[in-house]
């Protein structure tokens, strides 16, 4: 267990930063085109499931995932 240790940990480090940058991004978009995709996306997903799944929230809540690394 110990062999793969930091292997492990960097990969979650680098997940939890990748969803963190994610959703910083969609709560205060950077661009006019981004603002429009966050926009469309909230109003979407008050009606349509499709679009709930949009909504960049409580992903790092979720455990790592280690698909086809090993």
């Amino acid at each position: 267990m110990l062999e793969t240790y930091n292997d492990e940990r960097q990969h979650g480090a680098a997940e939890n930063i990748l969803n963190s940058t994610r959703a910083t991004d969609f709560i205060t978009p950077k661009s006019r085109i981004s603002r429009v995709f966050r926009d469309t996306t909230l109003e979407l997903a008050e009606h349509y499931p499709f679009a709930r799944s949009l909504v960049n929230s409580g992903r790092l809540s979720v455990p790592c995932r280690y698909d086809a690394r090993r």
